[in-house]
């Protein structure tokens, strides 16, 4: 299966949703209506899946939150908008995703109201992928971004 195809109309989930090793997924776009999850939302052992494009739309994940073992993830910006009021966020063992892009999510869910514990390991990428555009909450405090 290389997309999510079909999923286009849902826009809630009560329980979990596992996207789950696969060597061939690399959309999920098809979830791009869905705006909460009501259990754990677990994206792991996705080899070819290089972003979570499809996610902008979501705001509410009452679970945990697991981004694991994803080969070519490089980027979390779909995440931004999450609630997560779950007790748990890990990211860890991703290749190419940066530890740096891995903590600005963790930055962002804390300011959209996360107060769990977070573990975030072993994401071997290189640099920070930025993605404030999608953003509708508001920044607080001096930022600087230097460029190369």
């Amino acid at each position: 299966m290389t997309s999510l195809s079909g999923l286009e109309s849902l826009t809630s989930l009560g329980g979990d949703l596992k996207i789950f090793d696969s060597n061939a997924l690399v959309s999920i776009s098809a979830l791009s209506n869905l705006t909460s999850v009501g259990g754990h939302l677990s994206i792991e052992s996705n080899n070819i899946l290089t972003s979570l494009t499809g996610l902008e739309s979501l705001t509410s994940i009452d679970g945990e939150l697991n981004v694991a073992y994803n080969a070519s993830l490089t980027n979390l910006c779909a995440l931004y908008n999450v609630n997560l009021t779950g007790d748990l966020l890990e990211i860890h063992e991703n290749t190419l995703l940066s530890m740096e892009t891995a903590y600005a999510l963790e930055t962002r869910l804390r300011d959209n109201g996360f107060t769990g514990t977070s573990t975030i390991t072993n994401n071997n990428g290189v640099g920070q992928v930025v993605c404030d555009e999608g953003y509708k909450g508001s920044l607080t405090g001096p930022y600087l971004l230097l460029l190369d």
